[in-house]
């Protein structure tokens, strides 16, 4: 297993997104809700990331992301796309990695898109924090940017809507479809 965003997802290959989603089946989705929630289906793709923190410790690191991928039906087959913000913080952080393409980055005006995401493929860091007697498992991510990766190994996460009234009706109501990830998905 070498992915590192799939192995290229800019090539359509569903194969390669298969063997992907068979790797991630292993994983007990119990664990980091969050974490499968919002990055199994690349929820916040085409979204601006930005305010990246770290805490005094340096063992967490948050940021503030968009999320431009949530529809508004007006009529059964018109719909708009509705934008929500979030903060997505990273608890217990082993390991953080920031690779820039100097050129895109000069570019992009101080902002960074999320692209597409890998869960858990980061074994050799993974391997390197985990404690064996730990009832959790250790988790990976890679975030593909306009401009680069993001990488994090960590414990925990968790992801809140800036306006969780709002978002959460948006999940309750038939008019929006958000797409994020369900443990019945998996079968699909």
């Amino acid at each position: 297993m070498i992915y590192k965003i799939r192995s290229s997802v800019t090539d359509h290959d569903p194969g390669k997104d298969a063997a992907y989603r068979t790797h991630l089946r292993k994983y007990d989705k119990k664990n980091d809700t969050a974490l499968w929630r919002y990055f199994y289906w690349d929820f916040f793709h085409d979204g601006v990331i930005e305010n990246i923190k770290f805490s005094p410790d340096l063992s967490e690191a948050s940021f503030e992301i968009w999320c431009p991928n949530i529809k508004r039906y007006v009529t059964e087959q018109d719909y708009e796309y509705v934008n929500a913000k979030f903060i997505c913080t990273f608890q217990s952080l082993k390991w953080f990695v920031l690779e820039s393409d100097e050129d895109e980055s000069a570019t992009s005006g101080g902002k960074a898109y999320f692209l597409s995401s890998e869960i858990n493929t980061l074994d050799d860091q993974m391997k390197k924090y985990s404690v064996p007697e730990d009832e959790y498992e250790m988790s990976s991510l890679i975030i593909e940017l306009d401009s680069g990766y993001m990488s994090l190994v960590f414990w925990s996460m968790r992801v809140e809507a800036v306006e969780p009234l709002a978002f959460s009706l948006m999940l309750s109501d038939k008019q929006h479809e958000v797409p994020i990830f369900m443990k019945e998905d998996e079968s699909s």
